[in-house]
């Protein structure tokens, strides 16, 4: 679901997986800790992802499963 460029919303990607916008926040601290970059748009209210290549390939562990 969570994909490198794509915009996700909390709310929605809450929603699609059954789980509460508080998960889906705990889940994106969790990768931001673990070195994955995100920003926010205000304007759209989303976040987008960008995928970072450290050696070679990051390692998406949680997310894939975002």
């Amino acid at each position: 679901m969570l994909q490198k460029g794509r915009m996700i919303s909390v709310t929605d990607t809450a929603s699609k997986l059954n789980c509460s916008t508080r998960t889906i926040n705990r889940v994106l601290k969790t990768l931001k800790e673990q070195g994955h970059q995100f920003n926010y748009s205000t304007r759209f209210r989303k976040f987008i992802y960008h995928q970072n290549d450290h050696h070679g390939q990051h390692d998406k562990g949680a997310a894939e499963n975002l």
